[in-house]
């Protein structure tokens, strides 16, 4: 009826597929499985039937055998038979079940009911923010979107399936390792004494690179980038407050093409590295790459656009650039406090996400006499280290030393800190001209 008020009209919902799935639990094992893989009681439209359904769920967990007389009982001794009905109506229920068989048909109707119940009350609670004079707006459309993000994240949620498809996900996987020689049960880095450290970057990690200026930390982070991307496929979110993205699309083009940016840069090309350019920009086109290179991102736009991008694409790495170029707008409490609370809501971000994040972090200047980076050196605030799972430390002796021809080209990282595996020290080699970290040659002296 038009002019008809939300308030006023009834719910979706289906009791006759409530009454068939609880019927069909009552009358078959096998139904009841497949009625749990898709259902939880919040489900159910009424209170009598999310109790019912409960209590089935309780029964089977027990390993009690299950039909109307034990389903009443247990419901008796619970307190709870009167308020769902009575015996009557438990009978009732299987006598009415047109076919157990079919309960994965009735599960479907009551759980698409119940999704779309969960949409308007997500609708009300975004209507309420909007009228809220608590919260600004940025606020309140954060919430807003994480309230439907939370909805449209059980929808996609995987059910239980047979045992022959998942053997062969897990056989894929040994085929891979078997061919590449690695233990890696992560994103791979392309670094092989990190990959062999971590086992690869772990869903749900905030890993913390840090160093002082000039020390390369962004064109790490990058270079994992590219290898993620280009080599394995893994989709990578870049957000960066410092390099535009034109800049960064040269940085990958160059390691990619091997070339040196001040080369690329000025035009200095001859016809066989243009050729090269050429190749390399086809490759790094098709890769699951995606840039944002707003200036003054906040901490709330961030999750929203990682939201938005990760509902459409498969991405598996998160990058940040970096960490003290962010702000919350309107927070007093100090920077030390703010950047503790940014390095917290970054490891929130990887978690919401289930992917890694690589936050990029600049290191406070040495001390006298004091040249290698450490974990004290996490400027503006502890809660780096705190809030971070992996802390990896870059240094250039060439920086610091620059007649010292023993370290050119040479790069130290330290893996600082690991919250779930051991820590170290490995070198890499360091391009200079094209930004690029590689692996050491040396097998023996570093072991892949």
């Amino acid at each position: 009826m038009a002019g008809e008020s939300h308030m006023d009209r009834v719910p979706p919902h289906n009791l006759e597929a409530e009454e068939s799935v609880i019927g069909s639990m009552i009358l078959s094992h096998r139904a009841a499985a497949e009625a749990q893989e898709l259902l939880v009681a919040e489900d159910f439209y009424t209170d009598a039937h999310r109790k019912i359904y409960g209590t089935l769920v309780d029964l089977y967990a027990g390993g009690s055998t299950t039909d109307p007389v034990v389903l009443a009982e247990e419901l008796k001794k619970r307190g709870t038979l009167e308020s769902v009905g009575d015996r009557a109506y438990i009978y009732s229920l299987v006598g009415d079940t047109p076919n157990p068989g079919n309960v994965k048909h009735y599960a479907t109707i009551v759980r698409d009911m119940a999704f779309k119940r969960k949409l308007i009350d997500v609708g009300y609670e975004v209507t309420s923010q909007g009228y809220s004079t608590a919260s600004d707006v940025e606020e309140a459309f954060d919430k807003s979107e994480s309230a439907i993000f939370a909805v449209g994240k059980r929808m996609r949620r995987e059910r239980l399936t047979h045992i022959n498809e998942p053997l062969k996900e897990s056989f894929r996987r040994m085929e891979e390792a078997r061919k590449r020689k690695t233990r890696i049960t992560g994103v791979e880095t392309g670094f092989k004494q990190l990959d062999n450290l971590t086992s690869g970057l772990q869903s749900s990690n905030l890993i913390v690179v840090g160093g002082r200026t000039a020390m390369g930390k962004t064109s790490f982070a990058l270079n994992i980038a590219h290898h993620a991307s280009v080599q394995r496929e893994i989709g990578v979110l870049i957000f960066s407050m410092e390099m535009s993205k034109v800049d960064i699309s040269e940085r990958l083009l160059c390691t990619q093409a091997r070339v040196s940016s001040t080369d690329y840069r000025i035009g200095r090309i001859s016809d066989d590295r243009f050729v090269d350019i050429v190749d390399a920009t086809g490759v790094l086109s098709n890769a699951p790459i995606f840039i944002d290179d707003t200036g003054d991102l906040t901490l709330t736009q961030m999750r929203s656009k990682s939201r938005q991008l990760m509902s459409k694409e498969n991405i598996g790495l998160i990058i940040i650039d970096y960490i003290q170029l962010m702000h919350i707008p309107g927070f007093r409490e100090g920077r030390t406090q703010e950047v503790s609370r940014i390095a917290r809501d970054l490891k929130v971000l990887a978690m919401e996400m289930e992917v890694p994040v690589i936050a990029v972090s600049q290191l406070r200047r040495p001390s006298v006499g004091k040249k290698e980076p450490n974990l004290e050196d996490l400027r503006d605030s502890g809660g780096i280290e705190q809030n971070a799972d992996v802390v990896v430390l870059i240094y250039r002796r060439e920086v610091d030393e620059p007649r010292n021809l023993e370290n050119k080209g040479i790069a130290e990282i330290h893996l600082a800190k690991h919250r779930n595996g051991e820590t170290g020290k490995f070198k890499l080699a360091w391009i200079g001209e094209n930004t690029q970290f590689r692996n050491l040659s040396t097998e023996e002296e570093f072991p892949g």
